[in-house]
């Protein structure tokens, strides 16, 4: 536990939040009409290292202080069970693929690869010395705050004496959406030099993929990668200074006009000169063709086809091995027997010129081989390594060769488990006196870790196999929903990978009324092969019997199954099919919805019909039984109809809502059901506008006197926003769409869930990107029956201690009842994958990122981002004509002292503050209008 998450602990927080109080009110400041928390953060350190689990709190207090201005106010803390962790899983890891090794001219080496610890696949890698000794921990090479991909980095490093130690990594990075190559810089020390850079110099939205590089003696690099700018894919390549600085525009390599190319390798000499290897489809037939350079990047004669069958086979997956004489071997995958591919290779001399033919390098032929690499020592002699299937799964082989190719005894194998789990992607280097280190992806552990091996000049092993990345954990747990029974009780469910590779559990945990686990984490689906089950719902009764249902690839195509429990959380017999059709359909995103009896209706997407998806739906009495058969939701006979939700009140009525484009663009549509299950009317649509934009995803809540809201996504004005529609019992419309977010920003907003009270309030919970960084947090907003909002959009997450901590939801992430509210989500704070996060607070919520609101001028307000932010703010006014002059802006520490202030005027939309120039920490920016001071609470990290 960090420092400051054990001063902020217990009592000590209350009197923090006293003090910071008083240091507020001291500098002139007076509270709006409204409640205000100044809430303990969890303090996370934001490095790449493996955190203990987050501590489950259980905090409420009220503290009633007096404003200098207004009078009595109350300082509400409404977070009964603040942030807490739901998974409970303590083994399992997260998954570490796409390698790459480089090593300087002393021995020092460090290995890339990518990686799911953060939930979404980041770029990561680790440094030794040249005895092979870890030199620091795991590290990220992106520096985003996106979920977006970032993948299959290539390292390199310099043989040069004044860069011993220094390199750069470049990876695939989609965090612009398509996909670029991103560049890192190292200094000797592991120092990030400068930050991120793109290599690819397209103006198009075109990918880039498939990295290598080089770092030559001079310390220039070359970085290489297939590009689809021109339709089809090319290998093109960058060279930069030493210094990062491109030389010269990004250039093809391949030479001809209209051939697809995939996979490029690289490597140099001691002079710098270099070799460029590829996967070639000019011919018709995959190839490996390749292209040599001087160090001046300047081309030395065309591209050559390297391997030599005369038949039409398949050849890829090339790795190139270059001396520093300039010598070179180029191996890779070769079909042109059978379609068990072979390792082949070719050797050339300096000037290009074949050394003999293609030769055969593994020594069994019976099996499968794979994903060859190649390292060539000083004196010529080289070592290959691949993947190999002749155990009946995939182990890692190797097999060296002297200068002049010829075999140095049998291959062998190097991965030293015992397991059946495979081994893939290997990748190779060898040190100056030509000791060799070879890494590879290892399944021993039931997900896939990085393994290193070192050897001898002789072939001998040193040590035994060793695991490089430094996760623990980190399994993935994502996509929650969460229901409530008529105790206030709770039930959490997930898609899960704790027990390993090749399946996805549904897991769940019961949570009492103030979020305290009742008993442990529990599977749901009992079958006990490697299927993958996901998106999964769970509904309840009144006296808390509770239905699961999900996705299940158990059977040839994907079905709906379900799963009873009763009150204490025991199985109520086994898992059944939901689905009652025959043909080999698929039916996707189930929905369950339950009434107080514990009678039930699950609602999915389906495609028995036709190819296109329609919403089906099976009835079930309280004892699981099925009340007749499977029933289809939409009355259209086109389109498609995706992701349904369901609702249903406590007397049985349900209304179901799905998006649907039979009248050609996404609308949202809806039906409604009585408790019998008879359609109250045809379908009808919910979205009002009437321009063509995008409308999807779509949740549904209903009460207790049948009266019902939706919300979804829209694409109305541009951007991706909430909007809802209110309905009365009988059907009707109150009042228009309305739009649920109330940022200025342009950013968007996802995946809303919405749920009701018995006296007819609701709460709308949705994915929100407004602070600009491309990482979401959870926000909420609460109405009254009729549509007036209460208060304006909350923060629910703790705000972020690093900048890609990720909160987001999909499904139903939010329940009530008059007194409370539950959240669910998936959050990636502990840097051990997705994992499930909860938090319990009453109906008195206030904005958790600290909005001092008034009713003074209720249409006036502001948004600050990015926050979190390194620097540079944006203050984003929103309807600043309703007040006149202009404003002052202060900024506070958390101690109460003034750091800057400016005057904004009511005319301007936006304002920019530059804070880098600050301490990281808290602090208060406020808004003073003279009437009253608006306030948002600004984390600079």
């Amino acid at each position: 536990m960090s420092h400051w998450t054990t001063i902020f602990s217990g009592g000590i927080i209350r009197l923090w939040r006293m003090l910071v109080f008083f240091l507020l009110v001291g500098q002139g400041f007076s509270l709006a009409k409204r409640d205000v928390t100044l809430k303990r953060t969890e303090s996370l350190q934001s490095i790449e290292v493996p955190f203990d689990p987050v501590k489950r709190i259980l905090e409420k207090s009220v503290i009633r202080l007096q404003s200098t201005v207004h009078g009595s106010r109350t300082l509400t803390d409404s977070i009964i069970q603040n942030d807490f962790l739901i998974n409970d899983d303590l083994t399992g890891g997260s998954n570490q693929d796409g390698l790459s090794i480089a090593m300087d001219g002393q021995g020092n080496f460090v290995i890339g690869w990518y990686e799911f610890r953060n939930g979404d696949a980041d770029a990561f890698g680790q440094r030794f010395n040249a005895s092979g000794t870890p030199v620091g921990q795991n590290f990220r090479f992106n520096q985003d705050a996106t979920m977006k991909w970032q993948g299959d980095p290539a390292v390199a490093m310099s043989a040069a004496g004044g860069l011993f130690g220094s390199f750069i990594a470049a990876w695939e990075d989609r965090r612009d959406c398509n996909s670029d190559v991103y560049i890192q810089r190292y200094d000797n020390n592991g120092n990030p030099l400068d930050t991120n850079f793109r290599a690819n110099d397209d103006g198009t939205r075109t990918d880039q993929r498939g990295t290598a590089a080089i770092v030559k003696p001079d310390g220039e690099f070359i970085v290489v990668w297939e590009d689809w700018r021109n339709d089809w894919g090319d290998i093109y390549g960058q060279r930069f200074s030493a210094q990062g600085i491109p030389i010269g525009i990004n250039f093809k390599v391949n030479d001809d006009i209209g051939g697809t190319q995939y996979g490029a390798a690289i490597a140099c000499d001691s002079l710098g000169n270099f070799v460029v290897v590829w996967m070639d489809g000019r011919n018709g037939n995959w190839d490996i063709y390749g292209q040599r350079y001087n160090s001046q990047g300047v081309r030395l004669g065309s591209n050559f086809r390297i391997n030599d069958d005369p038949t039409t086979q398949v050849q890829w997956a090339p790795s190139v091995a270059v001396a520093p004489n300039g010598n070179f071997v180029v191996v890779w995958e070769d079909q042109r027997y059978d379609s068990m591919a072979d390792i082949y290779g070719q050797r050339y001399n300096a000037s290009g010129v074949p050394i003999g033919a293609n030769f055969f390098v593994n020594d069994i032929s019976e099996s499968y081989q794979n994903s060859p690499a190649v390292a060539i020592d000083r004196s010529g002699n080289f070592i290959v390594v691949w993947a190999d299937y002749r155990n009946g799964n995939y182990d890692i082989y190797c097999r060296r060769f002297d200068a002049n190719g010829n075999p140095l005894g049998a291959s062998f194998r190097v991965n030293d488990d015992i397991t059946a789990q495979n081994q893939t992607s290997p990748v190779i280097a060898i040190t100056p006196n030509s000791d060799f280190w070879i890494a590879w992806s290892c399944g021993r552990n039931l997900h896939t870790d990085v393994y290193v091996q070192h050897y001898s000049s002789a072939g001998t092993p040193i040590g035994n196999n060793f695991k490089v990345n430094d996760d623990s954990a980190s399994s993935q747990q994502r996509v929650s929903m969460i229901a409530i029974d008529g105790k206030s009780n709770y039930i959490v469910i997930w898609e899960d990978e704790r027990d390993g590779l090749f399946r996805t559990d549904i897991y769940a945990q019961r949570l009492d009324s103030l979020g305290n686990p009742m008993g442990n984490n529990f599977r749901v689906n009992d079958d006990i092969g490697n299927a993958y089950q996901f998106y999964s719902s769970v509904a309840a009764d009144f006296v808390g019997n509770f239905t699961c249902a999900w996705t299940d690839g158990r059977n040839a195509s994907y079905d709906i199954y379900a799963q009873r429990f009763d009150q204490l959380g025991n199985r109520v017999g086994v898992n059944i099919k939901v689905n009652d059709d025959l043909v080999n359909a698929h039916q996707w995103y189930p929905w369950v919805g339950m009434d107080s009896m514990g009678n039930s209706v699950i609602v999915w997407m389906d495609t028995r019909d036709d190819n296109a998806y329609d919403i089906f739906a099976q009835r079930f009495d309280n004892n699981g039984n099925p009340i007749g058969a499977n029933f289809k939701v939409n009355d259209a006979l086109t389109g498609s109809q995706l992701y349904g939700s369901v609702a249903q009140n406590r007397a049985g009525y349900f209304v179901v809502a799905w998006m649907d484009n039979r009248d050609g663009d996404y609308n949202i549509y809806a039906q409604r059901y009585d408790a019998n299950g008879n359609p109250i009317g045809p379908n009808f649509r919910v979205d009002d506008d009437q321009s063509g934009n995008y409308a999807g995803y779509p949740a549904v809540a209903i009460d207790n006197l049948a009266n019902f809201v939706v919300v979804w996504e829209d694409s109305r004005n541009g951007n991706t926003d909430i909007y809802g529609q209110i309905y009365n019992s009988y059907g009707q419309r109150i009042g228009n769409n309305f739009r649920v977010n109330d940022d200025a920003t342009e950013e968007d907003q996802y995946s809303p869930s919405v749920y009701t009270t018995s006296d007819g309030r609701f709460i709308v919970v949705w994915c929100d990107w407004r602070y600009g960084d491309g990482d979401p947090e959870i926000f909420a907003q609460r109405f009254l029956l009729n549509g007036i909002r209460i208060g304006s959009n909350c923060l629910i997450n703790e705000p972020d201690t690093f900048n890609y901590c990720h909160q987001w939801t999909i499904g139903q992430s939010v329940v009530c009842n008059n007194d409370r509210i539950a959240f669910a989500w998936t959050d990636n704070r502990r840097h051990k994958g997705f994992d499930i996060y909860g938090k319990v607070t009453d109906w008195n919520l206030v904005e958790i990122d600290d909005t001092f609101d008034s009713s003074l001028s209720p249409n006036l307000y502001f948004v600050v981002y990015p926050n979190p932010t390194t620097g540079k703010i944006t203050i984003a006014l929103t309807n600043a004509g309703s007040a006149s002059g202009s404003f002052n802006v202060c900024l506070f520490d958390a101690c109460g002292r003034l750091r800057k202030k400016f005057v904004a005027s009511s005319n301007e939309h936006s304002v920019s503050c530059n804070l880098s120039n600050l301490a990281k920490g808290v602090y208060f920016l406020t808004l003073d209008t003279g009437d009253e001071i608006l306030s948002r609470k600004i984390i600079l990290r």
